[in-house]
């Protein structure tokens, strides 16, 4: 079988290009293609999703792994056909049947889009290099890495900042090297979830694309100086004109486990525009374009027919301002840094293998951070008591004292057993942020934006703030944002490369997050995050008995409509924006902002003892005028991305 250059193209804007790819890679990846019925674009998502859901690795992509893909593409076919085929009571039976060892992610889910390295190297059983006749299926063996090495670094001409050199000192007499300042208010995530009406998330969603519009508007002027119209895109024109509008599927049905292209789009318009219809796009006379449900957009186009919007151009959104400094503010922070720079710890939940309740990994990392790393501040985001754990699902809580187990009456006193003196054992010159997950067991609120941990009923010391999520906080003069909920796994998108698109699909998503101004710009959201609860949650849909949803475990973005103006990014671009995610660690720099997934701590789908996941340290240097620029108002641009390190380590 012959490959033609046009497919080899295509190939390589997917997967990473490559020279050492061979003729039989690309033929197995054509032979996947006609196999299963999709285009190079479905093959590469359900790599991705091999990689992240059942090698848990980087994979090489070779023949012997790519023949580990189709077997992987045939259970998830196989999983999603018994879903629309099998009735709801049959389901259970059906379940303790199949082989669960294979259960996956439905056949579309998106996890990362990234150049991977495509090294061809053949795997066979006698380790020759050559592939092997009979495919080997078994799982792909992964190099131990050690504790604590180093991964992968980001600006390592960035000095590596010493930490709190100051920690055995005493308080009195040492020196602060930091100030810290929220950036929210806490009042206003005092909301009772739940209560969701349907005419208040309307005008949360209508405002959305009104304020996009405004700021269009204010930032661009038509050729004559005027600012320019945005008409109603559903009324038929023969002319071109300017729309807004949010992106939504085709069919009110679709859910993330679902596949989108792009005849599959339309364009929703709020009431003022349009009185909230939909109209189907027409993307043919345009290239370069990355599209997801939810997605604001500026588009001009016309509407011939009158039935479909031919869309000509895509028109980013402003982006953020960056923040800027006075002299005397740059001099200030300059003492506070002390000549060590500020260092930071990212970590990411959980803590513990799913299928126990072992915190003593985490408990060592502690000592570490005392003894070896000395941060100025550690970010922990959650789950700390996951909800999905199999110890919480079954109330089989492990504890040596029996009287103790008693005791505990509720999950909050499991957090302050388990997680609390943790935390205690810390030094109190370190600063701590808990950021809470939809995950959590000690969580207020079960939906996104969630509200605080309550950190007096949970006996935290005093150097634990609890923070909101999402939410910010300045550290000197360093612009934080955090948010706790893993768009980077859940956004699903009609990708076509071009010259304003990025094929790296962590820059493409950041890029969204930036101009979208929101941490999760995704809607409607994910259902639940879990593979091992896809293959059943089919059930939820034709009638479930109580014997079905034992085993459906909680997951999914949960947002909360009405409260989702607090979730938007600000009126300024964040310095550092931490969102973690299931997928592998990284970091970008996408507008002058450093984004940063420290991964998870540990790997809870693994067994223990193959179980360690990343952490990620940051290192700011001190700002000095003599590098920074000055803006036309005699103010002085952070350049936060241009001094900031970020080195990834194996937990």
């Amino acid at each position: 079988m012959t490959v033609d250059n046009e497919f080899r193209k295509e190939v390589s804007n997917r997967f990473g290009s490559s020279s050492s790819l061979t003729d039989e890679v690309y033929e197995k990846i054509e032979e996947l293609k006609s196999t299963f019925n999709c285009s190079v674009e479905d093959v590469f998502v359900q790599w991705e999703a091999y990689n992240v859901t059942e090698a848990f690795d980087d994979l090489e992509l070779n023949i012997g792994n790519l023949s580990r893909l189709a077997q992987f593409m045939q259970t998830s076919l196989s999983s999603k056909n018994i879903k629309t085929t099998t009735p709801a009571r049959k389901l259970k039976d059906a379940r303790v049947t199949r082989n669960l060892n294979h259960a996956s992610s439905p056949l579309g889910a998106t996890p990362t889009h990234k150049k991977r390295k495509t090294e061809a190297v053949a795997s066979s059983p006698n380790g020759s290099g050559a592939p092997s006749s009979v495919p080997d299926y078994s799982s792909p063996t992964k190099p131990t890495v050690e504790s604590h090495t180093i991964l992968e670094t980001l600006n390592d001409t960035v000095r590596l900042s010493e930490g709190y050199v100051q920690l055995q000192e005493d308080a009195s007499t040492s020196i602060k090297p930091f100030l810290m300042i929220a950036n929210y208010d806490a009042a206003k995530y005092k909301f009772r979830t739940m209560q969701m009406k349907l005419l208040e998330s309307a005008d949360v969603l209508d405002e959305q694309i009104d304020n996009a519009t405004q700021l269009f508007q204010d930032a661009t002027k038509s050729p004559e100086g005027e600012p320019i119209q945005i008409s109603n895109p559903c009324l038929p024109s023969q002319f071109e004109v300017y729309t807004c509008g949010r992106i939504v599927p085709d069919s009110p049905a679709y859910n993330l486990s679902q596949s989108l292209n792009k005849s599959s789009l339309y364009l929703e318009t709020s009431r003022f525009t349009g009185i909230g219809q939909r109209i189907p796009l027409d993307l043919t006379q345009i290239s370069g374009y990355s599209f997801f449900p939810g997605q604001i957009v500026i588009l001009k186009g016309k509407n011939p027919s009158g039935s479909t919007f031919v869309v000509s151009e895509v028109f980013p959104l402003p982006n953020l301002p960056s923040g800027e400094m006075t002299r005397e503010e740059v001099n200030q922070y300059k003492e506070l840094y002390h000549q060590t720079g500020l260092k930071i710890v990212v970590l990411s939940g959980p803590y513990s293998n799913s299928h126990s309740l072992d915190f003593s990994k985490f408990e060592s990392f502690m000592i570490k951070l005392n003894d070896e790393i000395m941060p100025h501040l550690v970010i922990c985001h959650g789950p700390f008591i996951d909800l999905n754990n199999e110890c919480i699902k079954s109330g089989s809580i492990p504890l040596e004292d029996d009287n103790s187990k008693q005791n505990l009456r509720n999950l909050d006193e499991v957090f302050t057993k388990f997680i609390s003196p943790i935390f205690k054992r810390l030094n109190s010159r370190i600063l701590v942020v808990l950021i809470p997950s939809v995950r959590d067991s000690v969580a207020t609120h079960c939906s996104y934006p969630q509200d605080v941990f309550d950190r007096k009923s949970l006996g935290l010391p005093k150097n634990v703030h609890v923070h909101p999520n999402p939410s910010s906080f300045s550290i000197n003069d360093v612009l934080i944002a955090n948010s706790n909920l893993d768009i980077f796994k859940d956004i699903k998108e009609v990708f076509s490369p071009g010259d304003n698109v990025s094929s790296d699909r962590f820059l493409r998503v950041t890029k969204h997050i930036l101009q979208q101004r929101r941490y999760y710009p995704l809607f409607p959201g994910s259902k639940n995050n879990s593979r091992f609860v896809q293959h059943k949650d089919s059930t939820l849909f034709d009638g479930a008995l109580a014997t079905d949803l034992v085993d459906i475990q909680p997951g999914g973005s949960n947002l909360e409509v009405p409260y989702l103006p607090l979730t938007e990014v600000g009126e300024i671009a964040p310095d550092i924006m931490v969102i973690p995610s299931e997928l592998k660690y990284f970091a970008r720099i996408v507008d002058g902002v450093v984004t940063v997934n420290p991964g998870s701590y540990i790997k809870h789908l693994n067994e223990k003892g193959n179980d360690s996941g990343s952490y990620a340290i940051i290192s700011v240097e001190a700002p000095s005028l003599d590098s920074l620029e000055e803006s036309e108002d005699s103010l002085f641009f952070k350049l936060v991305d241009k001094r900031t390190r970020v080195d990834f380590y194996h937990s």
